[in-house]
Formats: structure tokens, sequence, C-alpha cells
């Protein structure tokens, strides 16, 4: 088995800590006729404010005119610069808001930003090939979605300091080689590298902090999948900062603490898995359902791969993650107990995709056991999934619960959708004598739309009863015999 490499002999790269500088830029004040002369376009927002929606003029290097006619310019309009083939811009510090895509696929090669603009909206400057310096101003926040997207002539840019949110893919396919990181990292989103010379040469981009190390992008070469972390530090994960299409070990024993969950890891994933070994007594987490830990190995596997009809268990916190129990071959899941974290308020999908042959769920709740039958049979793999989604872990003011009925009574009203048809006479029959034989919980809707179903549906259920499998038939005949059914 290859052995695990140390943080150390990775290729990292570690940002220095922003230090922007205030640019100044002129204010440049215009009255309507100078401003429709130079083709500037516009229009009044309030009493005071003016918004730039346009320029058709001549020239290449422009500056923003800060008053037109009187009137303070703070705002530059979605799609304003789209296309145009202004190659410098000036923004001064009286405008505050900018569109998306205000600057898009337009030929401009430089824009300097006074202080003043708190956001850069979703794709503002995509696919802007010739753009090679963008100096943002010092009161940034946020970099938007897909912001810087497709600059493929960008390969430096000064993130200022306080800026708090790096988005999703803000600087993908650009040829950014550096960056220097603000104070606060903790909300870039690790996409905003993607398809950039910093993912292809580096196997970690990382800020460091004493013995505190936070991942910004973790994509090892396949020279190196099995990964052990320094002893006795911090690693803290930021969102997607693994990405979906590689596979990995991760072994972070010896840290002092780690912090990592769900959000950490890409959307997407197909064939690629991560194992991550956590540290001894590391608090419960919940992650994607192609990760597996040190923390529940063993029970996981059971959940997952054991070929028994019967498993009966108890579903601690530690082994919870979405849709944690995807076993082809089981056919009835006992659960003891049933626990959320405590911090994570969030509903939770248990069952996978392939659990095609389950037929009952049990579980205990407040000192008594629930029984909820499925359909084995009559039901499309599609069908028997959209059943399955009705087993949601979420919190109660009195615990936990796991099972939303709701799902299933959507579900049975058989409103239909595109691309799924409508179910069946005996499909419908079959979802409600499931529902009917099982234990009701006190906070369930009545059960009347299931009864009045096969109540007056009676005489055609009965004409194709013969159809039903022997142990459904046998259930509809105690049905309209008065019968429990069990």
């Amino acid at each position: 088995m290859r052995e695990y490499t140390d943080f150390d002999g990775l290729k990292k790269y570690i940002p220095v800590m922003s230090d922007t500088e205030v640019h100044r830029v002129g204010l440049n004040r215009l009255s309507c006729g100078q401003a429709a002369e130079q083709g500037w376009h516009y229009r009044r927002k309030s009493k005071k404010r003016m918004r730039i929606t346009g320029y058709t003029g001549t020239s290449e290097e422009v500056t923003i005119p800060a008053e037109i006619g009187g009137f303070a310019v703070n705002d530059i309009g979605s799609l304003a610069f789209a296309g145009s083939s202004v190659k410098s811009i000036a923004v001064p510090e009286t405008v505050k808001k900018l569109g998306a895509g205000c600057f898009a696929n337009s030929r401009l090669e430089s824009i300097v930003f006074a202080n003043g603009v708190k956001d850069i909206p979703e794709r503002a400057f995509a696919d802007c090939r010739c753009l090679k310096q963008a100096e943002l101003p010092f009161t940034l926040k946020t970099i938007g979605r897909e912001a810087f997207a497709g600059c493929s002539a960008l390969s430096h840019i000064d993130i200022p300091r306080f800026c708090l949110t790096v988005s999703e893919r803000a600087f993908a396919r650009t040829r950014l080689s550096s960056f220097t990181l603000p104070v606060s990292p903790h909300l870039m989103d690790g996409t905003a590298f993607e398809d950039t010379p910093l993912e292809d040469n580096f196997d970690i981009i990382a800020s460091r902090l004493d013995n505190c190390i936070r991942i910004l992008r973790l994509s090892p070469s396949r020279s190196c999948p099995r990964i052990r972390s320094p002893k006795g530090t911090t690693i803290v994960f930021g969102r997607n900062s693994i990405p979906a299409d590689i596979s990995f070990d991760l072994d972070l024993r010896e840290c002092r603490y780690v912090e990592i969950d769900r959000h950490s890891f890409g959307y997407k994933r197909w064939l690629a898995y991560a194992n991550i070994l956590l540290p001894q007594g590391h608090r419960p987490v919940r992650l994607p359902e192609y990760v597996t830990t040190n923390r529940y190995d063993k029970r996981l596997f059971c959940l997952r791969k054991a070929r028994v009809p019967v498993i009966e268990t108890t579903l601690p916190v530690a082994v919870l993650n979405e849709r944690c129990i995807d076993n082809l071959f089981l056919r009835e899941l006992r659960l003891n107990a049933v626990a959320l974290p405590d911090e994570d308020d969030e509903p939770m999908e248990i069952f996978g995709k392939i659990c095609y042959s389950l037929e009952k769920v049990s579980w205990v709740e407040g000192g008594r056991r629930y029984t909820k039958y499925i359909p084995d049979c009559g039901l499309d793999i599609e069908q028997k999934r959209s059943l399955l989604k009705a087993f949601v872990l979420k919190r109660t003011d009195n615990g936990c619960t796991l099972f939303d009925r709701s799902v299933v009574d959507r579900f049975f009203a058989n409103i239909p959708q595109k691309d799924k048809p409508k179910l069946s006479l005996l499909e419908r029959t079959i979802i409600a004598l499931d529902v009917l034989r099982s234990d009701p919980k006190e906070d369930e809707d009545s059960l009347d739309i299931y009864t009045r179903f096969l109540d007056g549906k009676k005489i055609k259920i009965l004409k194709k009863a013969h159809n039903l499998p022997e142990k459904y038939a046998a259930l509809l005949q105690k049905y309209y015999s008065g019968e429990k059914l069990s």
C-alpha cells in the first residue's frame, strides 16, 4: 500500500496577507449636455442619484462621472459596459453599486476603483479576456459568483484585506498564479480557483497563522493521494475546498482540532471516494455519503455493504451523514435509537439510491417503537426512491423524528409532473395498504385520503385485484372484510 505523504512534502501555495492601498480617482463633474456629448447614457434613480446605463463615446480611457447635472452618480447598471471597446476605466468614490455583468465580455484591460464599492456582483467582469489589472477598493466586502470568470489575461489579484466573501468560481478559467489574501478568508469558496494555474501547479492552497492551517483548496496530484497532516495543528477546511473529482486518503489523527463538514466537499461526485481519519474524541460531523472516516467505518459497512436481509442497529450521532444507509440487499431495518448532532437542525434523508429491496423500517421514538412499510413490488425504481424520501431525520421539540408522512401523501395525491407518469390504480392501492398497516404517529395527519380511495374505488380495485401480488391481495381482502391490517 502506498505510504502517506506529509503536508510538508506537498506543493503548497500560501498567499501573503493583503495590504491594499487606497486608490485615488478624480471627480469628474459634467452637465447633462457634456455627458450626452461624451457618449454617456444615464437614468435618474431619485432626487439626488444617477445611474450610468451605457457608454457610446469614442474614448478608450474613461473616468466614470462623479456627477451629471448636479446629481451624484452612485450606480453602474447591469450590462452597462457589456461588449464595450473601452480599455481603461476609473471608478470614483461616489459609485457605491455595480449591476450584474456590468463589464462582461468587454475589451477592458484595466480598471481602478476608488473606495466606495462594497460588492463586485455576479459575472461583473466575466469573459473580459483582455483584463490584466483590477485594482479593487479597500471598502470591498464581497466578490460574487463568477465575477472574474474567463478573464484569461488576469494573472494576479489583490483581494482587499477585509473582503469577507469570495464566491463560487469567482476567478475560474483565469491565468491566476498569485493573489493576496484577506485577513479573514473563512468565506472564500474553494471553487474560486477552478481551472487556474494555481490549481494546476499546487496540491494545496491554504492560509497559515501560527498552528492553524485554513485549507482553501485541496487538489493533490495522483502521485500523492494519501496525505498526513502536521502534528498538533488546527486544520480548517473551507467551503468546497475539496473538489469532487479526486480520490484520496487524509490522515488527520495527529491534529489538535479539525473543522470539516459536508459543505467542505464539492457538490458533484461520480467515481471518486474519500477516507478521512479524524482525531480521537472529535465531535460528530455530517459528511457526504461517499466519505468514510475512522469514526464509523464498521457500522457504515454493515449499513451499505452487508449481504443480509435484516439489520438491527443503533444509529448514533457519529454514524449520521446524508443517505448513510444504501444497501442493495436490505429488506428490513430495525433502529434502536436515532439522534442528530446538537448543532445541526437541518433535516436529513437517511436512505441512498439503491435500497430497492427495502420493505420495512422500524425505530424507537419517545420510548415507543414505530413500524413503517414500503412497497417491495409494483413500483419502479424512481417511485421507490420518492417514497424513501419520507424517511427524513429532523429535530422536534421532543427530540428527533424519522418520518415525514406528508412526503407519502403528496406522492399518493398523484399530481402529474413533467416526465413522471401518473400512478396506476394498483400502484396507489399498494401504497394505501402499506400506509394503513403502518403504525401512525400522534402528529400525523388523518388517514382519510387512503380509506376514501380504497372505499371509493372498491369496484374497480376488486376487478383488478387478481393482478396484485399475493401478499397485497390478502391485505386487500382483510381491509374490505373489516379486519385489522398487520
